[in-house]
């Protein structure tokens, strides 16, 4: 636990899309127009004002439950290490003041952790796992042939190398068991926060985010009198396929052709374009350009679409879904994730610590 942790409020009302961000898009600077992407009646009204408060927030999305007491060391992190800075640099945009390379490389972390600390992540995060678990066990013959021909060999013995641990993010919860009676191993890992919050280290301070800091990236303008969207998972990846068409969903970051944006405020975007020269970027979209950034906006979008104004006949551009049972689920999850995830975590703690004293 940090220190001082004991002492200070934790903060369990955790926003995953910040409300410094969303306010650039606020009609009054406490309330936000929002457009629901599903709803549990067809007659509920298109547009309605949110709290910036209530927005993108899920409450203890990011916090930890360590020697029984809850942390919020996470939340803190983003805080100071992204979203502070990026404040500053989103009014200077907003006050068309000039804005630096250092700060488009502040920009691009920032879009680094904003497209991995969301539920829409989350939750594809769950589905990529299990693909990572069949490709151990695909190795463990080997791992296991290695290990032992290095243990009959004292003088080709090799340590396995040290992983320095990304504070103040946790570890993967995977946990092995040895059952001599049987001679099996088995391995298991909860999908939960914990998973979660590991990953998103990985991600932003491994391979992948080196990657995409030395993308080439700019800010663009929409079209005269137009205004950027966004959205509840803002940070986003797209492609345009040879029909003209976006596709959001398995594009890859690292792919040839596959642009990377972030509406910064409703007049200006985030964009690079993987493979793609400065120069060939335009400073201000043209009207397709914009109308398929729009759209990638809301095709990668959780539950919430944000706009400066209504936007007249918005479901005839981007429809919403009637869904009753995804609400009920949505819910459901919200209310009983803290109990839930402090629960798994305390159990994978005692794990840990009855594995530490095995001989």
């Amino acid at each position: 636990m940090a220190s001082g942790a004991i002492d200070k409020q934790i903060t369990h009302h955790n926003h995953f899309v910040p409300q410094f961000y969303l306010r650039y898009w606020s009609c009054d600077g406490k309330s936000i127009w929002d457009y629901k992407l599903v709803v549990e009646n067809e007659r509920e009204n298109t547009w309605r004002l949110t709290s910036l408060r209530t927005a993108c927030s899920w409450d203890d999305l990011y916090t930890q439950r360590i020697a029984g007491a809850d942390v919020d060391d996470i939340e803190n992190y983003f805080c100071d290490k992204y979203e502070s800075p990026v404040s500053i640099i989103l009014n200077k945009i907003n006050t068309g003041s000039e804005v630096s390379k250092n700060d488009v490389n502040c920009l691009v972390n920032y879009w680094l952790v904003q497209h991995f600390r969301t539920p829409s992540f989350m939750i594809k995060l769950a589905e990529l796992v299990p693909g990572a678990f069949d490709r151990v066990s695909d190795q463990i013959p080997r791992l296991v042939a290695e290990y032992l021909r290095e243990n009959e060999s004292e003088a080709d013995r090799r340590s396995a190398p040290q992983v320095a641990p990304l504070e103040p993010f946790p570890d993967q919860p995977i946990e092995i068991d040895f059952d001599l009676k049987s001679a099996e191993v088995t391995s298991a890992i909860s999908l939960g926060r914990t998973s979660f919050l590991s990953s998103i280290a990985s991600l932003i301070n491994g391979a992948v985010g080196d990657k995409i800091r030395n993308y080439n990236w700019t800010i663009v303008r929409p079209p005269s009198g137009r205004y950027f969207i966004t959205s509840d998972n803002p940070a986003v990846a797209y492609r345009v396929n040879s029909r003209n068409e976006i596709e959001v969903d398995g594009v890859g970051l690292g792919r040839s052709g596959t642009t990377l944006v972030l509406p910064l405020t409703p007049t200006a975007a985030l964009f690079s374009r993987v493979g793609s020269q400065l120069l060939s970027i335009p400073e201000c979209l043209d009207d397709t350009q914009f109308d398929l950034f729009n759209e990638a906006i809301y095709k990668s979008a959780y539950r919430h679409i944000f706009s400066k104004q209504e936007i007249l006949a918005i479901e005839e551009v981007f429809p919403r879904i009637v869904n009753r049972e995804v609400i009920a689920e949505d819910r459901e999850v919200r209310n009983n994730w803290a109990e839930n995830q402090a629960s798994l975590e305390e159990r994978h703690e005692n794990w840990v610590t009855n594995y530490s004293r095995c001989p």
